[in-house]
């Protein structure tokens, strides 16, 4: 862990080594400001989220990971056991790419949700599940 300020604040923040090479570092209290990063380039920051706000965070991709397997095993169960464990892997691996924008979208569906709650003066652990799953 290296130190590095934020690029939006100037806030000190800790920073893991694989991530020293980000083009931007932001604390959380700053995240609202993600919007301010050129689109082809929020792939490469590094957003410093502590510890104590991860539940949220946890909470959020396990309901999606539970409600996007049920709703994949629904669907798919009967043709995946028609075809080759290659077929499956591969099948498998293109739904988790579709999970994956699934995922960043909720994610922006959180960001904004954390923006609303930072404007009303809000905590962001007054957050009850219902809101968090989305």
């Amino acid at each position: 862990m290296k130190k590095v300020e934020c690029s939006f604040c100037g806030k000190e923040m800790d920073c893991p080594n694989e991530m020293l090479k980000c083009n931007k570092h932001v604390c959380f209290e700053c995240t609202d400001r993600l919007d301010e990063i050129p689109e082809g380039d929020r792939e490469n920051v590094h957003i410093d989220i502590p510890k104590e706000k991860l539940e949220g965070f946890e909470l959020l991709i396990n309901n999606i990971s539970k409600d996007a397997y049920s709703d994949f095993w629904e669907v798919e169960s009967a043709r995946l056991r028609k075809k080759t464990k290659r077929k499956i892997s591969e099948y498998s691996f293109m739904e988790g790419v579709r999970f994956a924008f699934e995922l960043m979208s909720q994610m922006e569906n959180f960001n904004q949700m954390i923006k609303e709650k930072k404007g009303k003066d809000q905590e962001f652990e007054e957050l009850d599940d219902e809101e968090i799953a989305g």
